[in-house]
């Protein structure tokens, strides 16, 4: 089944609203025209999304936003990859009829998230009981804190690494 331009265009400009929406639910952040979070207008040279600002400091992704029956994949990566800028990362989020949207990143970035989320989603006690009674209690940082394999001192907010999490902190009793 062929398709127009027009239904094309279509396509990929409900593809990168709902990319848009995502980030924007994730962030906190509203997304429209003239926002920190924006759709590229089509035909438009660049990241698929533009991010500024707060925006781009928390999700810091060149995206590149395919929505189509067929994809090349080296060519969308490409394609990020060239548009990525000062951006940190880059990030492909493909698209097909009757398929739930598919995300495609360098595997180390993956890892480095997955990591981050793995020390922040810790059970809290697990590290509360070894280190409770040494003056100070200490947490994982919260969702918005990007502190990775770090705890955060319930008394006086330093950070640390589990190691010297067991041993008191500067303000410590």
């Amino acid at each position: 089944m062929s398709s127009t331009i027009k239904s094309r265009k279509a396509r990929a400009r409900k593809l990168q609203n709902w990319i848009a929406q995502q980030i924007s639910d994730l962030l906190g952040i509203t997304w429209g025209k003239d926002e920190l979070i924006a759709p590229r207008e089509m035909g438009q040279a660049g990241v698929d999304i533009r991010l500024i600002g707060e925006a781009k400091e928390k999700f810091n992704f060149a995206i590149e936003a395919k929505n189509s029956e067929s994809w090349t994949l080296p060519s969308a990566i490409s394609q990020a990859k060239d548009n990525q800028g000062d951006f940190e990362n880059w990030m492909v989020v493909l698209k097909k009829n009757n398929m739930k949207p598919i995300v495609v990143l360098d595997a180390e970035e993956f890892f480095r998230i997955y990591k981050g989320h793995l020390n922040k989603n810790r059970h809290n006690g697990q590290i509360a009981d070894k280190i409770n009674g040494l003056g100070h209690m200490w947490k994982y940082p919260q969702q918005n804190e990007w502190i990775d394999g770090m705890l955060i001192c319930d008394y006086c907010g330093c950070a640390s690494d589990e190691i010297v999490a067991k041993q008191k902190c500067k303000g410590g009793k």
